[in-house]
């Protein structure tokens, strides 16, 4: 465990003794003040960046690969999609709820969209050959 990922959970911890467990943890690798400092500006750093990245909505190529593949979903129990599982988990993971609710609605659009298309084509084809 980094010193900031230590600091990180003394800070946010609930329970009482893991914090004292981690506060010995801390105690135990003699830090100097200089150091003390230094990790809790790393840790203000950190969870700034964090913040930033929970608030970022999809790039553009995120969201487009949900429209377009949106089948690649792990709905179906009998299916194993690893790519857009493993993204939903990252999402769910890492608190990333904005990209988790983009992600979510940008499938759905990509799934109105493939439908719609194939209805189209399914016409034109029957109107055509008749």
């Amino acid at each position: 465990m980094t010193n900031i990922e230590l600091y990180d959970a003394i800070t946010n911890g609930s329970d009482q003794f893991s914090v004292e467990e981690l506060n010995l943890e801390l105690d135990s690798r003699r830090l100097t003040l200089q150091q003390l400092v230094k990790i809790e500006a790393d840790y203000r750093t950190h969870k700034a960046i964090q913040q930033k990245r929970i608030d970022q909505p999809l790039s553009p190529q995120e969201y487009l690969i949900c429209f377009v593949f949106p089948f690649f979903t792990p709905r179906p129990r009998w299916r194993d999609d690893h790519l857009s599982l493993s993204e939903s988990e990252r999402y769910k993971k890492y608190g990333f709820s904005k990209k988790l609710e983009q992600s979510v609605k940008a499938k759905r659009l990509g799934m109105l969209f493939w439908f719609l298309l194939i209805t189209v084509f399914s016409l034109m084809y029957s109107f055509f050959n008749n």
